[in-house]
């Protein structure tokens, strides 16, 4: 039966016996005093799952590519035993090493065997060992300081070696992968000016080699290689639990963290996982969240210090999960907060909780909450306090949850599938993958129910608390560990295999369905091989495509939001098409939302025309991949028949993929049989371009008079490097002398019956240009031509004239300018048409040659 005793219970007896140090720590803790914790307001959790990342452990042999500078997760140094005599080195036995604060080496030994021989201690360390080929190929290069020999090998062949202009050493390394890695060996060494300050730069995908970015917090750049933040980046809360050497934690108080300018951050005996300040900065380079897990012997000024750092130097607006320690139900082998809580039962102190290991976890985890709290006053939205218990026995979190007055914001338990134990006692080494992953399924229900159990207990704690508790996944994914049995083969596969794609799916789908508001997944990178323990990462290498990582696709897919069906509509942006010219209607039919898949798109067409009357509508609609709109063009047919206004409706049915605008489902175009009215002005011919080839539109301008400024001409022309080609007849008004001149932003030319008499063909801003006289005769009719193109920025053309006395430059009327008809430029004397030649009867059926022969009689004088 759940209770909240410990919530309401009287500590009035507790207080009185509390420590204000634990026994193995070497610093005093303030004093504590358990209180039910002011209320605050916090986040409430999202309905949707996020998904996060738990990151491995930084070792030499790990797939991870975490660094640009490769020695940065080298080997502590390995201490060789070399015979100056036989010229035998032994891989172990020279010694212990001699290294200063920051772990680099201080001197050599030597001494004689029984033999009288002189041995010399060598050091050696190792990168990317036993981890196949999975780094990169290419050339590496290395820089240390001091003096001494240093050699290079295994995977590396030196291709240069000497000193930099600064006077540092330098190598180039020419690197082809192997399961030996990368070995560098100290054979030598001045004890004055010691070999210190190594790196080694790695190339990223394309060759570019990170030389020179020594970092530190400030630097402008990341320290972290691009193909591991690439991998990473989808995963938006980063748990630092095995970078941070959790379980085996050797750490006391500050002093001893690992610093970030130490010499390697993989950690030899003293277990204190890599600096603090890459922690941070990896979720600063992501933009994540992130989950620390403080030191179960940590002291008060280590715990105070370190949500200091994370407070003043993690992004602002990222948010923090803080745990205390890892699974301290767990009592197998690297697990050693589980022995010490067992250990501080033992004291004498800590007598008044009756070996109640609940209770001092509660309190051990509610002192470190507590100091988190205090750094971040007035910043308690961007922590989230966590007590974690068993995936199977929610009991667990239910008393560490007792015993904390209510000094916490979330219950959190592992979310793993796994094996069963009657299903592996049926196992042998004839079992297959499929067989692992059949029972992963039929287990999976459980694993489900233990999350069900969970939530139902942050609920629980909600109401009592009248304040949100979150529920979440400190790990989850497959728990495969075959525990040395003969079917290990079988559950590495089954780990890997497609069939894990389908099982991550129904995980995280029932996670959700189960209420659990964060799933951090269990881990980035590892496994390349069978394992006892199980093969837990994403992906097993770096290099390994997501098409053959099926967990890490799975992740990924999941992460991807439902897909939003994109809105299709329909808008008319020319509604009025004619045979003269011909002019088109345009229509566009749009998509809003996602681009990411190809659609097509199901269309009627109705109303008056019929389709003898018109081109370019397409058989099929369809959108590629990143379309968003398709334009249709409504091009009538100059037919001989003479009738009136059609009308022609374009209407989108619903389909498949896609929802409709329902107020933009249609759109309607006229189409006019307008092509035997006299045409005046002129006419202009749009290209989508500076060459006049491919015209995108033909129509009739009454005149040249033009200020587009940053837009264009029509929507089927682009705002920038389009052209017009103008052309048709100018009838002089009077006899005379008359001048004309253009202006323009850019490029013009205009020709008069063939002569070219304006020339400016260039880019430039709005210009005046002027040609000769020319004498013209009343009612006289020349060729005109007129060119324009536009660059970018302002589109400018006009075309004026000054008639004879005139004292001033106008816009030349359309009443003096006369269009081609039917392609062919008109000669005749007659500039005007009566309107009453336009009643043409609209049902009256004509062949092609009376059609033609009707226009040219409206045009004779």
């Amino acid at each position: 039966m759940f209770s909240l005793r410990s919530f309401f219970r009287d500590f009035s007896l507790l207080t009185d016996k509390i420590p204000t140090r634990r026994k193995t720590r070497k610093r005093c803790r303030e004093t504590f005093l358990p209180r039910l914790e002011r209320l605050e307001k916090r986040e409430v959790a999202a309905a949707d799952m996020s998904i996060g990342m738990n990151v491995e452990t930084v070792v030499d042999w790990s797939s991870a590519w975490t660094f640009t500078d490769a020695f940065k997760t080298s080997r502590p140094w390995i201490s060789h035993a070399y015979n100056t005599v036989t010229g035998v080195k032994e891989w172990e036995g020279g010694g212990p090493v001699q290294i200063d604060s920051k772990g680099w080496p201080k001197s050599l030994s030597q001494w004689r065997n029984a033999q009288g021989q002189l041995i010399q201690q060598h050091l050696g360390t190792l990168m990317f060992r036993d981890i196949g080929s999975a780094y990169p190929t290419g050339v590496y290069r290395a820089e240390w300081l001091g003096s001494g020999t240093v050699n290079w090998g295994f995977a590396a062949t030196v291709l240069e070696q000497g000193k930099t202009a600064g006077g540092k050493n330098y190598a180039l390394l020419n690197v082809i992968p192997n399961t030996d890695g990368i070995y560098m060996e100290i054979a030598s060494m001045s004890s004055s000016e010691p070999i210190r300050d190594v790196h080694v730069w790695m190339p990223d995908a394309l060759g570019k080699n990170f030389s020179g970015q020594i970092w530190e917090p400030g630097s402008s750049f990341s320290p972290f290689h691009p193909q591991f933040l690439e991998k990473l980046s989808p995963f938006k809360t980063i748990r630092f639990m095995d970078w941070a050497e959790t379980n085996l934690s050797d750490i006391q108080t500050w002093s001893d963290r690992k610093t970030y300018d130490y010499a390697t951050q993989q950690s030899g005996d003293f277990h204190n996982g890599i600096a603090i300040e890459y922690m941070i900065q990896l979720c600063n380079d992501l933009d994540a969240d992130a989950w620390f897990n403080m030191p179960h012997a940590a002291d008060d000024t280590f715990v105070r210090n370190f949500a200091t750092l994370v407070r003043d130097t993690l992004e602002p607006g990222r948010k923090v999960y803080i745990e205390w320690s890892n699974e301290l139900w767990n009592f197998g082998w690297g697990f050693e907060a589980s022995d010490w809580v067992t250990g501080q039962l033992s004291l004498p102190q800590n007598a008044y909780l009756n070996w109640d290991r609940w209770a001092l976890v509660g309190r051990e985890a509610r002192r470190d909450f507590d100091i988190w709290t205090e750094v971040f006053a007035g910043q308690e939205q961007r922590l989230t306090r966590v007590v974690a218990g068993q995936e199977a026995n929610s009991w667990i979190a239910e008393q560490i949850a007792m015993n904390m007055a209510g000094h916490f914001d979330a219950i959190s338990c592992a979310a793993y599938m796994y094996v069963s134990d009657n299903d592996r006692n049926t196992f042998n080494r004839s079992t297959t993958a499929a067989q692992v992953i059949d029972s992963v399924k039929r287990n999976l229900p459980t694993a489900l129910g233990w999350l069900r159990d969970h939530k139902n207990l942050a609920d629980r704690l909600s109401a009592s608390m009248k304040r949100p508790i979150r529920f979440v996944a400190y790990e989850g994914g497959p728990h495969l560990d075959s525990q040395g049995g003969v079917y290990e083969q079988a559950f590495f596969e089954a780990g890997n295999s497609p069939g894990m794609y389908d099982l991550y799916k129904q995980l995280i789908d029932g996670a959700n369905a189960n209420g659990l508001g964060l799933f951090m997944h269990y881990s980035f990178t590892g496994g390349l091989y069978p394992s006892s323990v199980g093969s837990f990462g994403a992906l097993q290498s770096m290099t390994q495509s997501t098409s053959t990582a099926p967990k890490y696709r799975a992740l990924l897919d999941a992460l991807r939001p439902a897909p939003v069906l994109p809105t299709v509509a329909v808008s008319t942006i020319r509604g009025n098409a004619s045979e003269a010219g011909p002019t088109a209607g345009v229509w566009v039919v749009s998509r809003t939302g996602s681009t990411d898949v190809p659609l097509t798109v199901g269309y009627t067409l109705n109303g008056t025309a019929s389709p003898t009357d018109y081109t370019g509508i397409p058989a099929v609609l369809s959108f590629a991949v990143g379309e968003s709109s398709k334009s249709i063009t409504v091009l009538p047919v100059d037919d001989a028949i003479v009738e009136a206004t059609e009308q022609l409706v374009f209407t989108i049915k619903t389909g498949v993929g896609y929802t409709l605008d329902t107020t933009k489902a249609s759109g309607v175009i006229g189409i006019q049989d307008n092509d035997i009215a006299p045409r005046l002005g002129l006419q202009g011919t749009y290209y989508d371009n500076k060459d006049f080839t491919s015209p995108k539109l033909t129509r009739i301008d009454p005149n040249v008079g033009f200020n587009w400024g940053s837009g264009s001409p029509d929507p089927l022309i682009g705002r920038d490097t389009f052209s017009v080609r103008w052309v048709g007849q100018l009838q002089a008004i009077e006899s005379g002398s008359y001048s004309f001149r253009t202006f323009s932003d850019d490029g013009v030319r205009l020709w008069m019956n063939g002569a070219l008499v304006v020339n400016n063909w260039t880019i430039h801003g709005g210009t005046y240009n002027t040609s000769p006289t020319i004498k013209l005769v009343a009612g006289q009719k020349v060729d005109l031509k007129l060119e324009y193109f536009e660059n970018t920025g302002s589109a400018i053309v006009r075309m004026e004239w000054r008639r004879p006395g005139g004292a001033s430059y106008q816009v030349i009327p359309q009443s003096q300018l006369l269009a081609p008809s039917d392609s062919n430029l008109l000669t005749t004397s007659s500039s005007t048409v009566s309107s009453s030649m336009l009643m043409v009867d609209p049902f009256l059926t004509l062949d092609d040659a009376r059609k033609r022969a009707l226009k040219s009689s409206i045009y004779q004088s």
